[in-house]
């Protein structure tokens, strides 16, 4: 295949691309090997997991400290204990009847209060039951008190003026000089959500469980957000049984924290990426090792990258793995990347120790990873710049460097198209270009003194030549006057020829002329004149970047030699089918280079019957006569494909093969021997003397496989058959000479 063409701009051009493509690929690799992109991802991801860790031990502490209500449960239980055994309440009436609960809640208020100040709490409250709640219907109402600080991170005001009353006996509230909330209510509604929130799951396990456990070991955290029937503000709490020291539960004590301040205490603004993080307090039931983790909102929802529509409080959330050991959630379309920290609130052995309180650092993917996007698009920015100066920087550094060479292809261009033999550049004022130049032109001079002297050895050798060139670089060529002729062709000496349409001349020739190919890769073309000459033309061409040199010789005598010597060895005179050697050749050949092509063949050996009879009595001319109509018979009616041949005298082989069965080829073995013996030759007595002919068959591959073993089982059949014809041959003879007629073959002995 020809190798295109480029122009001197475009190789230095290329070149220079070339060269800065591979600074290109060389400063990518390096930034791909350095993984900037990913290690800046990964820094992303280490500062989200130390906030959400950091974040998740302070809240850790905050809760722990709340929920510690150990000494607050005592002086109540040494209260409610005095005031038992003083007889002023009965433990057992304590969740219906007011005269057993104010007092004690007169006596515990202040302690309330107190262990609320040093808490970081909105509210406590307490509440007082000794009956299953699961038995308690949903009119009734549970006796409480539940006392709110708003701000809790303020200083406390005095006369508590700071605090507001949620639920209390209305006189408790006279004594206590605390005003009332606007959802203030005497009681606990039993059928309130904020009820089941914050007293059921405990006050119950407990009560099921007949206080066996210390009452901090029953503590809970409400998983839901509850408000007070006749408030709006969500909040969450942590409750512990009130247990006496005989097992007794009769109530609940515990904290609340308003969503609106726990919120205060997990600043979404901390998280990196402009604030568009979001701190969620939740739970799950999971292993946090598990895939496809389930959590649970508790309430701490604080940021603004989720909107309450995506993910609503109190809602269950499926999180799964990412590739860096965290979790992911797709919401509306987006991707958040998830940080999660696990927070521990309860013993292992605790009722509620299932409930595993986790911190998540929200942030969405983009957001999170949108500085390492940044710098990568600058890095990406700085790349395309440098293309695009390269780029620039390569096309003018390559119109400079091509132009002296562009004018001195233009003065090459010219004297070709002038056909000036003697060649002249001007001066380009670089060296090299110079110097070659003066090369070119010297290489002129002595190409021209070359070819005139070339010229006349051609015009001087014995045998005639032509030849060609072909310059595809200036679409020039050059013929020798006897070039056409040799080929058979008419050519106007005066047309002017092309590269390209002297190419599409040779192809028609060799597309009508028959050729064969020599081991030199040289093409010997059968030229047939208008006056029924033939000559045969030696053709080879030379290929090299530019060129194409050919030279033409007359090889007819040598041709014609060659032939007649290959004819004379591999077929007979007389008949012109292979001879023995050819026989042998191609028919081992076929045994050993194509044996799936035999399939079912039969090996047949024929002698023509009493040929020595004939030879004696009418002449040796007539017994070729014999021998040439038989094998003439052989070539016109065996099928195509069918090797036959004269082996000696009067001995033919034939083979058939490629038959799907030994039916088909009797068929056409019987359609021969029906052709040869319709044919006959003409005796001195102008009688007709019809052809006979014996034959033994051998079948492949019934018989055998081997050719020389066909051989001699064919032979011995056919010499089997010929012993029972030669009575029958003989009579016949008799018949056409004397007119007499022939006595039965079974008198004289004779077979067919």
């Amino acid at each position: 295949m020809k190798k295109k063409e480029k122009s001197i701009f475009r190789t230095i051009l290329t070149a220079m691309l070339m060269v800065l493509g591979i600074e290109i690929l060389l400063l990518v690799a390096a930034l791909s090997i350095s993984h900037v992109s990913s290690q800046l991802d990964q820094n992303a991801v280490d500062i989200l997991k130390k906030q959400v860790d950091n974040r998740s031990s302070y809240l850790e502490s905050i809760l722990s400290s709340d929920q510690n209500l150990s000494n607050l449960s005592e002086r109540i239980n040494e209260v409610t204990e005095e005031l038992i055994d003083s007889g002023e309440i009965d433990i057992q009436n304590i969740g219906t009847n007011k005269e057993d609960y104010l007092p004690l809640m007169k006596c515990i208020n202040e302690s309330m209060i107190s262990t609320m100040r040093r808490r970081a709490v909105t509210g406590i409250f307490v509440a007082f039951n000794t009956e299953d709640l699961d038995e308690k219907g949903q009119k009734d109402v549970i006796p409480a008190l539940y006392i709110r600080d708003l701000d809790p991170d303020s200083l406390p005001a005095r006369k508590n003026t700071d605090l507001l009353m949620e639920r209390s006996p209305v006189e408790l509230v006279k004594t206590m000089g605390i005003s009332t909330d606007k959802g203030w209510k005497s009681n606990l509604a039993l059928s309130d959500e904020s009820t089941k929130r914050i007293m059921y799951p405990v006050f119950q396990a407990a009560y099921k469980d007949h206080g066996q456990l210390e009452a901090s070991d029953y503590g809970h955290w409400s998983t839901e957000e509850y408000t007070l029937d006749g408030d709006n503000r969500p909040a969450i709490a942590y409750s512990v049984p009130l247990i006496l020291s005989d097992g007794t539960v009769y109530g609940v004590i515990g904290v609340e924290l308003l969503s609106e301040y726990l919120n205060t205490q997990i600043p979404y603004e901390e998280l990196q990426n402009e604030g568009e993080g979001t701190y969620i307090l939740a739970y799950t039931k999971s292993s946090l090792k598990d895939d496809g983790i389930v959590i649970s909102g508790i309430g701490g929802i604080n940021g603004k990258n989720l909107s309450d529509e995506e993910v609503l409080r109190n809602s269950e959330l499926t999180l799964y793995k990412n590739s860096y050991g965290d979790y992911q959630l797709d919401l509306t379309g987006k991707r958040y990347y998830i940080s999660m920290k696990p927070i521990q609130l309860y013993n292992r052995n605790a009722p509620f120790s299932d409930e595993q309180w986790v911190l998540l650092g929200v942030v969405e993917n983009n957001q999170l990873f949108s500085f390492s996007r940044h710098v990568l698009r600058i890095l990406m920015f700085t790349v395309l710049m440098t293309v695009v100066v390269g780029v620039l920087s390569s096309l003018i550094v390559s119109l400079r460097l091509a132009r002296p060479v562009r004018k001195l292809s233009s003065e090459v261009a010219e004297a070709q198209k002038n056909n000036s033999t003697s060649l002249k550049f001007s001066n380009t004022g670089i060296r090299e270009l110079d110097q070659f130049a003066g090369a070119i032109m010297q290489l002129n001079k002595d190409m021209v003194t070359v070819s005139t002297k070339f010229l006349r050895i051609m015009e001087m050798a014995s045998v005639e030549l032509g030849g060609f060139e072909v310059r595809t670089d200036i679409n020039s060529v050059y013929v020798t006057d006897n070039f056409f002729s040799m080929l058979g062709m008419e050519r106007d000496p005066d047309e002017i020829l092309d590269a390209d349409s002297f190419v599409k001349i040779v192809k028609n020739f060799e597309s009508e002329c028959s050729y064969t190919t020599g081991s030199d890769n040289a093409k010997v073309y059968c030229v047939k004149y208008d006056d029924g000459d033939v000559r045969y033309v030696r053709m080879e061409i030379n290929k090299e970047i530019n060129r194409c040199i050919g030279l033409v010789e007359d090889v007819t005598k040598v041709t014609r030699e060659r032939m007649s010597i290959e004819y004379e060895r591999d077929y007979d005179t007389l008949t012109g089918l292979y001879n023995r050697r050819a026989f042998q050749r191609e028919s081992e050949k076929l045994f050993r280079e194509h044996p799936e092509k035999l399939k079912h063949a039969a090996f047949v050996m024929i002698d023509m019957d009493n040929l020595k009879y004939t030879n004696d009595n009418f002449g040796h001319d007539f017994g070729d006569r014999y021998i040439y109509e038989a094998g003439k018979g052989f070539a016109d009616y065996t099928p195509k494909g069918t090797i036959c041949s004269r082996i000696s005298g009067d001995e033919f082989n034939l083979l058939f093969y490629g038959y799907d069965s030994q039916d088909e080829i009797r068929k056409v073995i019987a359609e021969v021997k029906a052709a040869i013996d319709r044919k006959c030759i003409v005796l001195p007595s102008g009688r007709k003397l019809k052809l006979s002919i014996s034959g033994g068959i051998c079948w492949y591959p019934e018989n055998t496989k081997d050719l020389k073993l066909m051989k001699k089982y064919a032979d011995f059949a056919m010499y089997q058959v010929k012993r029972l014809r030669k009575v029958i041959f003989r009579s016949l003879i008799r018949m056409f000479i004397t007119g007499m007629p022939v006595r039965n073959s079974r008198e004289n002995n004779s077979g067919s």
